[in-house]
């Protein structure tokens, strides 16, 4: 009489633990199925080119939607793995080799091969982000917008952001001082100007007075995106002169595929 109560509770006990084995059995299948899952993704293989078709080395690919980065091999390979499924802006630049901007579409499970063909030219096209919500070349792009950026940006380099400015189309500077030189757009400039150093305003006085430089040091800048038109609407209403973007990498913005392996 006295094992009986015993048998009786150890009935619940042993209900308990069958429900929690039965319980793991689907759990664990689910969380296996989702660790599986998860964005469709491809790989990217190619070579960089010359126009002798020729490998070219030390050139920099960038995947610009996903802010990837990689380099050229000796023979001009280069890879990307583990990129999502669709459309991508990819854009390859060296130093004296050219520049090239291609769009490859890469399929999930499928390994896209491409050739990037560089072409030396005086007009080199680029990738612009900060004017519109995705990457789109220069002549994707509705409004007008000029971009400074590798060699071109070395050649035109001066102590000041207006004086680096200052010989593009549309483009003057304040001469108040060796040092304090503002860019002039249209005509316009002060607060009518927008200052932005990586996407963010740079928090400077030049606007209240031409004796004040603008915070921003060129001789760091990796490039220059300067704005017209409409598209300056986004940096707020002040901006209907320009607006003028500095990007030095001071937060890297990609990821090399290098150390990703």
């Amino acid at each position: 009489m006295s094992r009986l109560p015993c048998l009786r509770s150890s009935r619940p006990v042993f209900g308990f633990v069958v429900s929690l084995i039965v319980l793991a059995s689907f759990l664990l299948p689910l969380s296996a199925l989702a660790q599986s899952s998860g964005p469709p993704v491809g790989d990217l293989e190619g070579r960089v080119v010359d126009e002798s078709g020729s490998g070219v080395p030390g050139v920099e690919l960038k995947l610009v939607d996903v802010r990837r980065v990689t380099t050229s091999a000796d023979d001009g390979a280069f890879s990307f793995t583990a990129v999502p499924a669709g459309e991508h802006v990819l854009e390859a630049g060296g130093s004296a080799a050219g520049g090239a901007v291609e769009r490859v579409t890469i399929t999930a499970g499928q390994t896209t091969r491409i050739d990037v063909a560089l072409e030396i030219s005086h007009f080199r096209d680029s990738v612009v982000v900060s004017a519109s919500g995705d990457a789109k070349s220069r002549l994707e792009l509705a409004q007008a917008t000029t971009v400074l950026g590798g060699d071109e940006l070395s050649l035109r380099i001066e102590p000041s952001l207006g004086e680096t400015l200052s010989k593009e189309p549309g483009i003057s500077s304040t001469s108040f001082g060796a040092a304090a030189s503002r860019p002039v757009i249209r005509g316009l400039g002060g607060d009518r100007v927008s200052m932005l150093e990586n996407g963010l305003g740079t928090g400077d006085v030049s606007t209240t007075s031409p004796d004040h430089a603008v915070s921003v040091e060129p001789l760091a800048a990796e490039s220059i995106e300067v704005l017209r038109g409409p598209a300056t609407l986004l940096y707020g209403s002040n901006a209907v002169g320009g607006v003028v973007n500095v990007i030095d990498n001071r937060i890297p913005a990609y990821r090399s595929q290098q150390l990703l392996g």
